[in-house]
């Protein structure tokens, strides 16, 4: 929700006159629920593509197939945000041992999650301006462009 409130920010500083369903009337901002790796949506049919809590839920294969596919959804100067636990977290780094085998016992893929470079996976599928932006003490945002 806080993704689809900013994309519907964004249409009202770009001067338009704005309205939930846009200016021909049609919804312009939609939320869709499917199969991450293989959406069946056209290519490039997005500016925005947001996968929050999701990442750290899956293998590291999964993963590369989930970015993948969320960069070929992206138009060109399309986004591709990525909100989740941050590894460098000190919050998280800090955990005592009991509550961290705790979390690691209902997050199976946790700790390919931890290992794996985003950032590195978002250019490596092709995203540029690749940054990483705390959200709060243990979640970060990392976003790509698509050129």
């Amino acid at each position: 929700a806080y993704m689809l409130a900013v994309a519907e920010l964004r249409e009202r500083s770009e001067g338009e006159a704005w309205t939930p369903q846009g200016l021909e009337g049609e919804r312009r901002i939609s939320y869709v629920h499917g199969l991450a790796e293989s959406t069946g949506m056209p290519d490039a049919s997005f500016d925005v593509v947001s996968l929050a809590f999701v990442l750290h839920e899956c293998p590291t294969a999964a993963t590369r197939d989930i970015v993948r596919e969320a960069v070929r959804l992206l138009r060109p100067g399309g986004t591709l945000v990525m909100c989740d636990n941050d590894p460098k977290s000190e919050v998280i780094q800090k955990l005592p041992p009991v509550i961290f085998t705790l979390m690691k016992s209902t997050e199976p893929h946790s700790d390919e999650y931890y290992v794996l470079d985003m950032m590195s996976t978002f250019e490596e599928m092709g995203l540029t301006g690749v940054e990483t932006v705390a959200m709060d003490p243990r979640h970060r945002a990392v976003l790509g462009t698509k050129q």
